[in-house]
């Protein structure tokens, strides 16, 4: 209910809250990230992608997700509680000190498709589908998260690139495929997008 972490005192530090996005260590033990979220005038109102992810949130409730825990206002901004998450995919892929297996990475692949899946079985499209959007846990648990308006433009399918305002949960598939089903991505650890830089400049 939204109130309910100011209310009852379990935030340590109202301060903290300054921040655009915190980690947050509670009185009961546990770790949250709190991502601050500017309210517009009376008039505006909250603006759209922060209740469009607040309503899916609430919703989605799978392994393969991002668990919203609470929400609540506080001053001019609205607050989102999210579970902590050690990482993401991107930084991952940008850490040569980690060393993956074959099995890992079908495993992140898997858990990538599964989260999808149960968005698509729920009517959800996800719309933002890219590594730094793929959280992973420090059990190597993959969540996916921060569900956009519009795909980031590496990742998009050629409907999108064609403007197309008719699109259905192929395009979440084509962003998946892009990344190479996770697998190729961490292999040489580059994004699709840098390889075909690369490739282009090799000709």
């Amino acid at each position: 209910m939204c109130g309910s972490w100011l209310s009852f005192g379990f935030l340590k530090s109202r301060a903290a809250l300054a921040k655009k996005k915190l980690i947050l260590k509670l009185q009961t033990g546990d770790t949250v990230v709190i991502k601050r979220i500017r309210i517009g005038e009376k008039k505006e109102g909250v603006n759209f992608t922060a209740l469009r992810e607040i309503k899916l949130l609430k919703e989605l409730k799978d392994p393969n997700i991002i668990e919203l825990i609470d929400c609540f206002p506080y001053k001019e901004n609205l607050h989102l509680v999210f579970e902590f998450v050690d990482t993401d995919l991107e930084a991952v892929i940008k850490d040569k000190r980690i060393v993956l297996s074959p099995a890992d990475t079908k495993s992140y692949a898997q858990m990538m498709l599964k989260g999808l899946a149960f968005c698509h079985k729920k009517w959800v499209l996800h719309r933002d589908m890219k590594p730094n959007n793929l959280l992973i846990g420090a059990d190597g648990q993959l969540k996916l998260a921060d569900f956009g308006l519009v795909f980031a433009r590496w990742y998009r399918a050629p409907e999108l690139l064609f403007g197309s305002k008719q699109y259905g949960s192929a395009v979440d598939i084509w962003a998946a495929g892009y990344m190479k089903s996770v697998d190729a991505v961490i292999v040489d650890r580059k994004s699709g997008f840098t390889r075909q830089i690369e490739a282009a400049e090799n000709k």
